[in-house]
């Protein structure tokens, strides 16, 4: 799948210097410790184009590995979708597929039953905002369906959520975003609610400060900014995260966040670090 994404950046490139189309290529890796006996290593491609500032569609690609002593679990996470600027409305929506395996480590003995299996999700996504003065007001909806979240056993878990997004520029340097969640799970029938709130601050020309939480319960998160998939069936409980952005030059830059999260019956520290470019 990476190399469809670089052929797709090659190819993208020579458009956008014929069309005069920006592209936005992007790579995040982040760690992720457990307060269990287990750690996760993402590795995360995104690339969006800008056409005439109004288009932005985006394709991504995440790698995601979480081990233990005993097994390893892998999934990945193939997006596309587009946001569709038109002042004072904006529009998203994208879709992703989740293919995922488990692998059980230790040998077993002869005629034992396996313990690896396999589970896939899908996901739709759309998100309507406008701007009013200095607001910025909006709802998400978000479907998943998941086949085979649990070892061997083929059940399905189809989950609703609704985002709603209220955004206000305090000045042209800081803006603050709350965001409450509800969550609703068709297998076991959680009823879940949540709110988050993030800020962002221009510290300095090229530094951004990013800073957040979430209070409250979710699951099967999906986040229409960073476009991320919290698939956990676990609920999260809690989450605080700080962010700093740092432009290196004009078509460069870096970010360095962290993010602690917490679930019922564990907690993950995540640190992460990412390149952002404009072709």
């Amino acid at each position: 799948m990476l190399r469809y994404l670089l052929a797709f950046l090659t190819v993208a490139s020579f458009i956008a210097r014929a069309q005069e189309i920006a592209i936005y290529p992007s790579y995040y890796l982040t760690y992720g410790k457990y307060s269990v006996d287990k750690y996760s290593l993402s590795n995360a491609v995104y690339a969006t184009a800008g056409i005439n500032y109004q288009w932005y569609p985006t394709v991504a690609y995440d790698n995601l590995m979480i081990k233990s002593n005993d097994w390893k679990y892998r999934q990945q996470t193939i997006l596309g979708g587009f946001t569709y600027n038109s002042y004072p409305n904006s529009f998203k929506a994208y879709y992703a597929y989740l293919p995922a395996t488990f692998s059980y480590l230790p040998r077993l003995a002869a005629g034992t039953p396996s313990f690896d299996y396999s589970n896939f999700s899908n996901l739709l996504a759309f998100e309507a905002n406008r701007y009013i003065d200095e607001w910025n007001l909006g709802a998400a909806f978000v479907h998943m369906h998941a086949i085979g979240p649990v070892a061997n056993v083929k059940e399905t878990q189809s989950s609703l959520q609704l985002t709603l997004r209220a955004e206000y520029q305090f000045m042209d340097e800081l803006t603050v975003t709350l965001r409450p969640s509800f969550f609703s799970s068709q297998r076991d029938g959680r009823e879940l609610f949540s709110t988050a709130i993030k800020a962002q601050y221009q510290f300095a020309p090229g530094v951004i400060l990013k800073a957040g939480g979430m209070a409250g319960v979710r699951a099967y998160y999906f986040d229409t900014d960073l476009l991320t998939v919290f698939n956990q069936d676990e609920s999260q409980t809690q989450s605080l995260n700080i962010q700093c952005d740092y432009t290196i030059s004009g078509s460069i830059s870096a970010a360095a966040l962290y993010v602690h999260s917490e679930f019922n019956g564990f907690q993950i520290n995540y640190f992460g670090f990412g390149l952002k470019g404009k072709i």
